[in-house]
């Protein structure tokens, strides 16, 4: 197998990727190959037995497994290496998908035995670039709770704080509120999610007390003398205008498919 060339110019990552990989992914996947037999065999060449495991680059692993105990021994693999490596899987951006159709009879492999979302599921929630969605376009819910809790965890250290009620509107709109307003951009909103935030936040911009300021007023604009806290429906409203707004003013395929999509439901 020849080995990849890096071509300069490329957005392609760091090449240091690559040696940190081999410093450590590769030990593991070793061990998981040569120790608990993960992979499958290739018989492309009956001459030539091939048996493929893994295929990685950087921190980005694609594994091979065939069944339940395939996977629970390579799960063996994966805690032995979070331990020897004080590193940690990213669950949020993890999936895992089927080659053959799916049969839970003499050890296969089911969806409910993989412990990340199933590509192939149309309520499984995929995370990409930090965008939660549902392959049936769906309300990716628990995400969004996932997201308001984190909220909530931030929400009860930031209360011991010493900050004036302009700070902590401040401080809800660019670090309490910006990974929620990134999920907005894709997913479906629920109906009484305002409500949840709110109630996650009024607490800590009136420092536990009653809400002594219209809440007309705490999501209004700063310049007209508002706190300028973003409503999260009108954060929503931003997002489709200006998606709508790009989508009507591009010459692409996607441009023309969107008009004529426009026009039909109009």
């Amino acid at each position: 197998m020849e080995p990849i060339k890096l071509q300069c110019g490329i957005l392609q990552g760091n090449p240091m990727s690559c040696l940190l990989y081999n410093f450590s992914l590769q030990p593991m996947l070793d061990f998981a190959q040569y120790h608990h037999h993960t992979g499958t065999q290739l018989w492309w060449d009956p001459s030539v037995l091939m048996v493929v495991s893994s295929l990685a680059f950087a921190d980005d692993m694609l594994l091979i497994v065939n069944n339940k105990c395939d996977l629970a021994k390579f799960l063996d693999v994966l805690d032995l290496y979070e331990m020897a490596s004080n590193a940690k899987v990213n669950e949020d951006k993890s999936q895992a998908f089927f080659f053959v159709c799916i049969h839970d009879d003499n050890g296969d492999l089911a969806p409910n035995n993989v412990p990340f979302p199933v590509i192939g599921q149309s309520d499984a929630e995929i995370v990409h670039l930090g965008y939660p969605f549902r392959l049936d376009g769906g309300m990716p819910s628990a995400t969004i709770k996932k997201q308001l809790s984190s909220i909530q965890t931030k929400v009860n250290i930031l209360c011991v704080t010493k900050t004036t009620l302009a700070g902590r509107a401040r401080i809800c709109n660019s670090f309490l509120l910006l990974k929620l307003w990134h999920t907005l951009c894709l997913c479906p909103l629920p109906s009484n999610l305002q409500h949840h935030v709110i109630a996650i936040l009024n607490p800590f911009l009136f420092l536990g007390r009653c809400n002594w300021i219209k809440h007309d007023y705490v999501v209004a604009p700063r310049h007209l003398g508002s706190l300028g806290v973003i409503d999260t429906n009108q954060m929503c409203m931003a997002l489709l205008g200006q998606l709508v707004a790009g989508l009507l003013a591009s010459s692409k395929p996607i441009g023309v498919q969107f008009w004529q999509a426009l026009q039909q439901h109009l």
